[in-house]
């Protein structure tokens, strides 16, 4: 009995210096290449490398290929390697993601494919990264992301897509994401967002459209975003807000509307915005504010409204902001300011 003990134990001694040395030559063979400040720290930065150098550590932490010339990543390259935490990938050549490549990766929190030419975003691409806090995609050429693409990123906090050429976000794309606080969306294309497309995002508290071609906003686009503080809708081609929009928006902060389209706006498209603090409404075709349209603003400190066509200031109109600071209306066509139109902002700094 002592004797088959023994033998085991030499047997897993065998193995573990099998292992140890394996993983030696690892860490030798991929130094020879790149720059390890550690062996689980290894750095491959404009090195001009046309693939991920074979093989890499087991316990390796941190990768970098960042500015290389690698147009592929194969299959199996990062197998078994569940210490890893970070991967850059960006200023590269990738233009596919094959299924599984991350599979293995159960300890990643930061990953990045920005700046390659990726062009689609497949379902499952990213199934297992359940740790995975930072998401950067921005800078390729996706045009379109599957439904449940990056379903089961329980932990995802930040995900960029700016940058990119999509057109059409479908209900679906960013379902399962729980921990998702921001989405990052400029620069791209998008046109049509389906209904239901952010319903499940309650700690989302950044949300960026800014430099879209959206046209309206309708009531249930935004419905449910209860965490959201910023959202950044300027620069897009928005001529119509329907009525309620932006209720069920509680801890909404800022709201940047600038250089779209907008010529009317509803009395009440603000209403139960208690929160508010920052309302830019620049560079648009508005002609007439509604009296009673700033109601609920009670925390709104900036209100801007240069560079519209408002002819007239009627009295009350900005009675309700009693936290106001800074009131800009330059540049518009105004030729009638009534009779205290600006009683109630004790507040008011600049004008």
């Amino acid at each position: 009995m002592s004797q088959h003990i023994v033998s085991y134990i030499q047997i897993f001694a065998l193995i573990l210096c099998l292992i140890l040395v394996l993983e030696a030559h690892a860490v030798s063979e991929i130094c020879k290449i790149c720059t390890c400040k550690s062996p689980v720290n290894v750095n491959c930065e404009n090195h001009q490398l046309s693939s991920v150098p074979q093989p890499i550590p087991m316990n390796v932490k941190y990768l970098h290929f960042r500015n290389n010339m690698i147009d592929k990543i194969d299959r199996g390259v990062f197998h078994n390697l569940t210490s890893l935490q970070i991967v850059d990938l960006s200023l590269n050549m990738v233009e596919n993601i094959d299924h599984g490549i991350f599979h293995s990766l159960t300890s990643l929190r930061m990953l990045d494919l920005s700046r390659n030419i990726v062009v689609n975003i497949g379902r499952g691409i990213f199934h297992n990264l359940t740790r995975l806090q930072i998401l950067y995609l921005h800078q390729n050429k996706i045009s379109h992301i599957e439904k449940g693409s990056f379903s089961g990123l329980v932990n995802l906090k930040e995900l960029y897509l700016y940058l990119n050429n999509i057109s059409h976000i479908e209900k679906g794309v960013f379902h399962g994401l729980p921990s998702l606080k921001g989405l990052d969306l400029r620069i791209n294309r998008v046109e049509k967002i389906d209904r239901g497309t952010f319903h499940n995002l309650t700690s989302l508290q950044i949300l960026d459209l800014r430099k879209n071609r959206v046209k309206k906003i309708d009531r249930v686009m935004l419905h449910n975003l209860t965490s959201l503080q910023m959202l950044y809708l300027h620069q897009n081609k928005i001529s119509h807000i329907e009525k309620g929009s932006f209720q069920g928006l509680p801890s909404l902060k800022e709201l940047y509307l600038t250089n779209n389209k907008i010529d009317k706006i509803d009395r009440r498209i603000f209403h139960n915005l208690t929160t508010l603090q920052r309302l830019s409404l620049d560079h648009n075709k508005i002609k007439k504010i509604e009296r009673g349209i700033f109601q609920n603003l009670t925390s709104l400190w900036m209100l801007s409204l240069n560079h519209n066509k408002i002819k007239k200031i009627d009295r009350g109109i900005f009675q309700d902001l009693t936290n106001l600071q800074r009131l800009y209306i330059h540049r518009n066509v105004i030729s009638i300011i009534g009779e205290a139109s600006f009683q109630g902002l004790s507040r008011l700094h600049i004008l």
